[in-house]
C-alpha cells in the first residue's frame, strides 16, 4: 500500500485547522458561559449591596428616630424636676435675703455696741492708771 505523502500532510493540516477552530469555539463558548455567570454573580452582589444599603438606610432612620424619642422623654422628665428646683431657689432666696439684711444690719451696728460695752471698762481702766501715776 503506498501512502500519499502530500494526501495524508493535506488531511492532517484540515484536521489541525479543523481542531484549532473546535478549540476556537470552544473557547468563545466558555467565554460566554463564563461571563453570563459574571453577570449573574455581579447581579446577585448588587442585589445584596442594595439590600443591605437599603436596610441600614431604615436602621439608621429607626435609629434617629429612636434617638429623638428618647430625647422628647429625657425633655418631659427633667422639666418638672427643673422647675420644682427653681421653685426651690426661689423660696430660698426669698428666706436667705431677709437673714442676710438682718446680719448686715447687726453687723452695722455691731462697733457702735461693742464700744458701748467697753466704755466703762475703758474709764476703770483710766481711773487705775490715774491713781497708779
Amino acid at each position: 500500500m503506498a501512502v500519499d505523502v502530500r494526501k495524508t500532510l493535506t488531511e492532517t493540516g484540515y484536521v489541525a485547522i479543523g481542531l484549532g477552530v473546535v478549540s476556537a469555539q470552544q473557547a468563545q463558548i466558555k467565554g460566554r458561559e463564563l461571563r453570563a455567570w459574571l453577570n449573574e454573580t455581579g447581579e446577585c452582589v448588587a442585589g445584596r449591596v442594595r439590600q443591605t444599603s437599603a436596610r441600614l438606610g431604615d436602621e439608621a432612620r429607626d435609629s434617629g428616630s429612636r434617638a429623638q424619642d428618647l430625647a422628647d422623654e429625657v425633655e418631659k422628665r427633667i422639666e418638672p424636676v427643673l422647675e420644682q428646683i427653681q421653685g426651690n431657689l426661689d423660696d430660698a432666696r426669698k428666706r436667705v435675703e431677709p437673714v442676710i439684711e438682718q446680719v448686715q444690719d447687726n453687723l452695722a451696728a455691731l462697733p457702735e455696741q461693742v464700744a458701748q460695752a467697753v466704755e466703762p471698762l475703758t474709764a476703770k481702766v483710766r481711773e487705775l492708771l490715774g491713781r497708779a501715776a
